[in-house]
């Protein structure tokens, strides 16, 4: 499951458990409608828990189509990789093979406030108030 957060001008997409194909279709249409609203300031952050198993084959597959449409739509994404050892270095290797396949542009990061800052470089915004307002939505770790 997936819990997302539109937190204008960043979406932000939180992994709660395992992911399926049908949560990357949902934030894709979430991506698209974003976009028609805040066009190209839009900030695409999604973040992975410990805990949270790498995805499987078919969900790699759409995330790999969903990376590619954020890029389209979004003036930076983003990749939160929580926790350390060899669970993040898998989950690492499998976005860096999806940066590959897709060719699409973006950041992988430890923390939010991390990618916020990153995101902060192209789109002006309020890095402090946005996560305030991510924490309370439950879309980031507290």
């Amino acid at each position: 499951m997936i819990e997302s957060a539109l937190i204008p001008p960043v979406l932000f997409v939180r992994w709660k458990s395992r992911c399926d194909p049908e949560d990357v279709a949902r934030i894709r249409l979430e991506t698209e409608t974003a976009h028609r609203e805040l066009g190209s300031k839009l900030v695409y952050v999604a973040s992975i828990p410990t805990g949270v198993p790498p995805p499987d084959v078919q969900a790699r597959a759409a995330l790999r189509s969903g990376t590619e449409h954020a890029s389209v739509h979004c003036s930076s994404v983003h990749l939160v990789i929580e926790g350390q050892g060899l669970r993040r270095a898998i989950i690492r290797s499998v976005s860096a093979g999806l940066l590959l396949a897709t060719r699409a542009s973006f950041s992988i990061h430890t923390h939010v406030e991390e990618a916020l800052r990153a995101a902060s470089e192209r789109v002006p915004i309020s890095v402090a108030s946005i996560l305030d307002s991510a924490s309370r939505a439950g879309v980031v770790a507290q």
